[in-house]
């Protein structure tokens, strides 16, 4: 990970650091929001949202000003964003682990409860396509029914293991960091094209 910020000077790197924990304070402080009912609830969720999408914005700025002539690409915007919100997914992910495995492990047993009854029920109607293939003496069905049951078996290995939510959290909000540096870029462009933009005083 080192290598992945050389290309900023320490003062850069800092501030990506601290801005990426910031952001995974956030982006944790919504997925706890995610086990409270009522509207309060969703309404301060929106809120964090929003504040993500503003402090983005902020931190892109700031760095378009220590850039020559405070010019900014969009490899960069992407760049910028991806990097902070990597750091924001490893802080959060690690304490969606912490709080499944040690402070709610119950709640995380509720998630493999659910995944296992849908197994479950899912298993239980391969298994009857599976006699049926057997009584029609149908070979290829009975071979993809049985493959079948090994890819859900396989499947349910994945789901229940400690480390599958945490690093699906991971992969989503990293996605999520490249589409929202895709998303302000605009806002970026047409900021850029205006100051570029000179009024002919001849005209």
């Amino acid at each position: 990970m080192y290598s992945f910020f050389t290309t900023m000077d320490t003062d850069q790197s800092n501030k990506i650091l601290t801005n990426g924990l910031f952001l995974g304070i956030a982006i944790s402080s919504r997925f706890l929001l995610d086990f409270q009912d009522g509207a309060l609830s969703q309404v301060v969720s929106f809120i964090l949202l929003f504040g993500i999408y503003s402090a983005m914005m902020m931190w892109v700025k700031a760095f378009q000003k220590t850039l020559p002539e405070e010019k900014i690409t969009l490899k960069q915007v992407i760049s910028y964003t991806f990097k902070i919100f990597l750091i924001g997914a490893i802080a959060s992910s690690i304490f969606k682990y912490i709080y499944f495995q040690h402070i709610k492990p119950d709640i995380f047993a509720a998630l493999i409860s659910t995944y296992d009854d849908a197994y479950s029920e899912t298993v239980e109607k391969v298994n009857e396509l599976l006699l049926k293939a057997k009584e029609a003496n149908n070979t290829n069905d009975i071979a993809v029914y049985k493959e079948g049951i090994n890819q859900l078996q396989w499947w349910k290995s994945v789901f229940i293991n400690s480390y599958f939510q945490p690093f699906s959290s991971l992969i989503i909000n990293l996605i999520g960091g490249l589409l929202l540096g895709w998303f302000i870029w605009p806002v970026f462009k047409i900021n850029q094209q205006r100051k570029n933009s000179t009024p002919n005083i001849n005209q």
